[in-house]
């Protein structure tokens, strides 16, 4: 496994410190509609840029059917 450069590394950093930015000005509604209660967004945001997803937390991807768009499921 490689090493990412500097450059992708600070992006990485970059795109932590703003998504943890936007999760902590999030309404109280818009936290209950992704499912993350007060709890979860605080332990997110009191992460440093540097720290990435505990290991073993981190979601399978989908895959197949589960991840068609809502406009392409059939009722």
């Amino acid at each position: 496994m490689t090493r990412p450069s500097i450059l992708t590394r600070l992006k990485l950093w970059n795109r932590r410190t703003r998504t943890r930015g936007h999760l902590r000005d999030l309404p109280d509604h818009l936290l209950r509609d992704i499912g993350i209660d007060d709890a979860a967004r605080a332990r997110e945001c009191a992460r440093w840029f540097w720290q990435g997803v505990p290991t073993g937390t981190r979601r399978q991807k989908k895959t197949g059917a589960a991840c068609a768009r809502p406009s392409a499921i059939s009722r």
